[in-house]
């Protein structure tokens, strides 16, 4: 109920929705009793165009399953001798299985990369349907936020690229409809 209008009123409407999806906006009867409330009148408006839930983005990751998920394919250089000191997480064990001896997989810094984005894959993450673009979500928002490009890759609908406002609420429109 609002009680007067300016130039400009806002207001919020409680739905029905709370799962991930798209949906049809419903039509919003409008009707008022102004002046002294002897006479009703209202009209019906429908809005156009769909409402959108998107994933939850409050999922709790840890900082070494970001460091996993989020992946730069244009920075790896290739396999190198492993050197005294380096750390051992970076062992190819392809290559110790090949050769015998220890290399470490080699990543010249982001910087050196021409135009590096990182990729966020659905594939790469762990849990249910609902849990796995919830951490999509999650790990994508932060992009968001810095106006960082990325790609996500969503089954049966490829690589995506996000550069802005609306390619990012394109890819929650995308994962909202998955």
């Amino acid at each position: 109920m609002i009680s007067s209008l300016s130039e400009e009123t806002s207001l919020w409407l409680e739905t029905q929705w709370h799962l991930r999806g798209r949906y049809e906006l419903p039509r919003i009867t409008l009707e008022t009793s102004f002046p002294l409330g002897l006479v009703r009148a209202w009209c019906y408006w429908q809005p156009t165009g769909y409402l959108y839930i998107y994933p939850n983005n409050h999922y709790w990751i840890e900082n070494e399953m970001i460091e996993r998920m989020v992946s730069d394919d244009r920075d790896y250089q290739g396999p190198q001798p492993m050197k005294p000191g380096e750390n051992p997480s970076r062992i190819s064990w392809k290559h110790f299985a090949k050769s015998g001896e220890l290399f470490i997989k080699h990543f010249a810094p982001v910087s050196d990369s021409i135009n590096a984005e990182a990729i966020l894959s659905y594939q790469d993450l762990f849990g249910t349907k609902e849990e796995k673009l919830a951490q999509l979500s999650t790990l994508l928002f932060p992009y968001y936020e810095s106006k960082l490009p990325i790609k996500v890759n969503l089954p049966n609908l490829g690589l995506m690229h996000c550069t802005d406002n609306k390619t990012y609420h394109q890819v929650w429109e995308k994962m909202s409809e998955f």
